[in-house]
């Protein structure tokens, strides 16, 4: 039997650690942590080398910082939310903040500083929820989707005032050459299909505007983070990081904007959905309010756009329903954790029976990627 002096008891999840044979760290508060749980939420602060939880983490040039260590050598740029050494960063004066080079320089020289109506990257402006006739009474439907689209390749920036309308704003983007973010405020399913988006995304698209023939345009759909529990978010990154090939067809964006990930092990999962520093995966569930979806590429082809609503839509309500076993499986971890085609078909079978997906369905068919059988 070991010495009592050789057992302390992991402060993450109470079990023993027997010092003498077991792998184990110490936090800066001197209690200890097992060396599964510190794999699973801990890291070690690549500057003062202290154990820090994920949640407290930064990551910058592929090392992961504590908060203090973090912004003495860092700062987050405000338009392409990018880690950017303190070296690097440059002020601009009218906008009241720091920005790496290649976002300043963007800001600076594309006159898109002129246009009224295209508030800088870190404009927030009250969340109003539109929805079709009375407030939704269930829950679940009582949550808005909200879209970003980026447009590039054009300077004709007076198609703001054009399209100007309460349910949708512009905003700069650094990662564009020539271009904006229009953004909307969240809305209902419903009210995405009956508002005028066809008529927007025409007069976008007359005005010279591109989103699909870039290189740097992305189409970023939001839902609200509480709309699924922790537990519900793991089996989300399951289906779609477990069918990589489908839903690259389906997002048709080949960057680092949007990364589709193959994960190995059930663990690592549950890692990505809780504490990567990463914000520029397919699925980030790093912001505070919202699940934001990278995945697709840019659009300015109205029924590309609304499938894609559709089917995030149509992802987080076949989760809500789906049972643990229609995602979970032994054999999910085997050559590489490449497929789980049986949940992707389940899901197929849902968006089928569902008729409030009016372009979803032609658009799975059409990418041949509408599995039941």
């Amino acid at each position: 039997m070991p010495y009592v002096e050789d057992i302390t008891i992991c402060n993450h999840c109470s079990e023993e650690i027997n010092m003498s044979t077991d792998g184990y760290s110490t936090l800066p508060s001197g209690r200890d942590i097992c060396e599964t749980c510190y794999s699973n939420y801990y890291f070690t602060c690549e500057d003062c080398g202290e154990v820090t939880n994920y949640d407290n983490s930064y990551e910058a040039g592929g090392q992961y910082y504590c908060h203090d260590c973090f912004h003495e050598s860092y700062f987050i740029c405000p338009e392409c939310d990018v880690a950017t050494s303190n070296d690097d960063g440059v002020y601009h004066e009218d906008h009241d903040a720091t920005y790496c080079y290649r976002c300043y320089d963007r800001i600076r020289s594309n006159g898109i500083d002129n246009c009224e109506l295209i508030h800088s990257y870190d404009y927030r402006p009250n969340v109003q929820f539109y929805h079709v006739g009375k407030r939704p009474k269930l829950p679940l439907r009582d949550q808005g989707i909200g879209v970003e689209l980026e447009v590039d390749a054009c300077t004709n920036y007076d198609v703001t005032s054009e399209i100007d309308c309460k349910q949708i704003y512009f905003k700069h983007d650094g990662s564009l050459d020539n271009g904006f973010e229009m953004v909307s405020h969240p809305m209902s399913l419903e009210y995405h299909q009956q508002f005028h988006w066809e008529d927007i995304l025409g007069s976008l698209r007359d005005s010279g505007f591109r989103s699909f023939n870039t290189e740097t345009c992305g189409l970023h759909v939001h839902i609200t983070k509480d709309i699924l529990t922790e537990s519900e978010r793991v089996k989300l990154a399951l289906l779609v990081y477990s069918n990589h090939d489908i839903f690259a067809k389906l997002a048709q964006r080949r960057n680092s904007y949007g990364q589709l990930k193959k994960l190995t092990t059930l663990t690592d999962t549950i890692k990505e959905t809780k504490y990567n520093g990463n914000r520029m995966e397919a699925l980030n569930f790093q912001n505070s309010q919202t699940i934001e979806f990278r995945l697709f590429k840019g659009t300015l082809f109205y029924p590309t756009f609304m499938a894609s609503i559709e089917l995030v839509h149509a992802l987080v309500y076949f989760i809500k329903t789906a049972r643990r076993e229609d995602l979970y499986s032994r054999t999910l971890w085997e050559d590489g954790f490449s497929r789980n085609i049986q949940a992707y078909k389940k899901f197929c079978i849902f968006v089928s029976n569902n008729k409030e997906y009016k372009f979803l369905k032609d658009y799975l068919v059409k990418k041949d990627s509408f599995i039941t059988y």
